[in-house]
């Protein structure tokens, strides 16, 4: 499976392709602004993303979801949103919902959906869970955090924040990533 760079259009210099043409990442893609958020969000749905993977927690930031659905059809597109929190600077309490999260993205992935994944800078969770996508589809955690790294370089807000994810914690979950055993059914 193909990771990094592409010239496949990116909807502003804070983003980036993990997987090219399937699975992208960086920050909030709203905007306080009302005009300013429908702005931004076109921008996304104009670079093909189709699925919002929303890192962030109720309340921390304006909600984007309604402007979303008013470009998606004022442009005649579809778009989905989903919201799996974490918390800022945080960590998944539990192994299992970092593999819930993996999942909604994969299988968004294999419903022909282009996923965009984001938190509030696209730096710390939004890098946590890149670095434990990539280990899933075959990259140890140190591959994962160089691999992550190398992408992060073509992020312009690499210039004032060099590293991705934020916090130890978080570079230590992507280097320790193993699936949790899946429950028996």
């Amino acid at each position: 499976m193909p990771f990094g760079h592409s010239n496949l259009q990116l909807p502003n210099e804070n983003s980036y392709w993990v997987r090219p043409g399937r699975f992208m990442a960086g920050e909030y893609p709203g905007h306080q602004r009302s005009l300013k958020a429908k702005q931004r969000l076109r921008e996304y749905l104009e670079s093909g993303v189709t699925f919002f993977l929303d890192l962030t927690e109720p309340g921390e930031l304006r909600s984007y979801s309604r402007f979303l659905w008013e470009v998606c059809a004022d442009m005649g597109v579809f778009a989905e949103h989903c919201r799996m929190p974490i918390r800022n600077g945080g960590v998944p309490s539990n192994r299992e919902y970092m593999q819930q999260i993996l999942d909604v993205v994969d299988n968004a992935i294999e419903d022909g959906h282009v996923v965009y994944a984001h938190c509030w800078g696209g730096i710390g969770r939004t890098g946590l869970v890149v670095g434990c996508y990539l280990v899933r589809h075959g990259l140890t955690g140190e591959q994962a955090l160089a691999e992550l790294a190398r992408l992060w370089r073509g992020v312009q807000k690499s210039d004032t924040w060099p590293t991705t994810p934020e916090t130890e914690e978080q570079e230590n979950w992507i280097r320790t990533w193993v699936e949790p055993p899946r429950p028996k059914k």
